[in-house]
């Protein structure tokens, strides 16, 4: 029996998705199984299935399900120790599976990232994070990662399309559709939550394409809007309220103004620093504390959710009727 399952979702973009299967179909180690959910218009042809590498199953939708509940079905589908995730419009390094395998015969990790190249729509790098060669792994804290997510603070980057984890987390997570194109974020939220050991392989084995065109259009819900990352959060903390689960420092002590500090410190950023300088700029931050507390009063807890959109909506450009509309429409969504 493999170890891992390749879990390959596809929508509408078939010459991405030959370059996908080509790179799955050359790896160097064939020891995995492959599953591929399709949400595309048209089913593969009978000689395309019968091609694909690995003996994989196909599963067409012609009723499409959308990005979430196509991650949800892919994965669910697959009987392995180890899943991966992985997008019709990206690609595979021809090591990918060989090296992770090798990694995982002396390591169990609960979630285990690669590094990754970007890729344009013609397949060229264009941009790759400099590595280390003489570190080959690293090891992560999943809590620390988290609360360093919900403060806005540095994180080692983590990149979620070829994530590998544990199968049996999607017995208690699963990717939800109500966040529209953000799932990923709002997936390894979860993720981190559940998971207690999270191991780096510090090599580039996974090709990710960003494009105009590629934009992660699984998704039944488009675009990249505001209120979608809103929901990132807003979803994840009603997520811990349905597990009855808290989480230490995970709400803000107004009184003592840490959440002002923060803000303050965090005006070293150029951008934010001409903000400051603006006439307008303290009118709205006036305005934001105001929004801040009210949304305190309902539920503490929710606090990290402004506090993360806090600079982008206190920037000059934003008029103040737009702030209280975007959070007229963030408090509806807690109460």
């Amino acid at each position: 029996m493999s170890k891992i399952t390749l879990c390959l979702i596809a929508a509408n973009r078939p010459n991405f998705l030959k370059e996908m299967l080509n790179s799955i179909r050359h790896q160097s180690c064939k020891d995995f199984d492959l599953i591929i959910s399709d949400d595309s218009k048209n089913s593969l042809t009978k000689s395309e299935i019968e091609a694909l590498p690995n003996n994989a199953r196909y599963i067409w939708n012609p009723i499409p399900l959308g990005e979430a509940a196509n991650s949800n079905q892919v994965i669910r589908l697959s009987n392995t120790e180890y899943v991966t995730l992985i997008h019709d419009d990206d690609k595979l390094h021809y090591q990918y599976v060989e090296k992770i395998l090798n990694y995982l015969e002396n390591n169990e990790p609960d979630v285990l990232m690669v590094n990754q190249w970007y890729i344009n729509e013609q397949s060229r790098i264009f941009y790759g994070r400099n590595l280390n060669p003489k570190i080959r792994f690293i090891r992560l804290n999943p809590r620390d990662i988290l609360l360093k997510l919900l403060s806005l603070q540095k994180i080692h980057p983590i990149y979620t399309p070829g994530l590998i984890f544990k199968r049996r987390f999607m017995d208690k997570i699963e990717f939800s559709e109500e966040i529209g194109t953000h799932i990923d974020t709002n997936f390894l939220l979860k993720l981190l939550l559940s998971v207690k050991s999270f191991d780096v392989l510090n090599y580039y084995l996974y090709f990710s394409r960003v494009s105009p065109n590629s934009g992660r259009g699984n998704s039944s819900r488009k675009g990249n809007s505001f209120l979608e990352q809103i929901n990132i959060y807003v979803d994840f903390y009603k997520y811990l309220d349905s597990k009855d689960i808290s989480i230490e420092g995970c709400s803000l002590d107004f009184t003592k103004n840490a959440y002002i500090r923060n803000v303050v410190l965090s005006l070293n950023n150029p951008f934010f620093w001409t903000s400051f300088h603006n006439k307008n700029f303290l009118i709205k931050l006036n305005k934001l504390i105001d929004i801040y507390k009210s949304v305190i009063a309902i539920k503490p807890m929710y606090a990290l959710s402004v506090r993360l959109n806090f600079l982008f909506l206190a920037s000059a450009i934003m008029p103040i009727n737009y702030i209280e509309r975007r959070y007229s429409y963030f408090i509806s969504k807690i109460k």
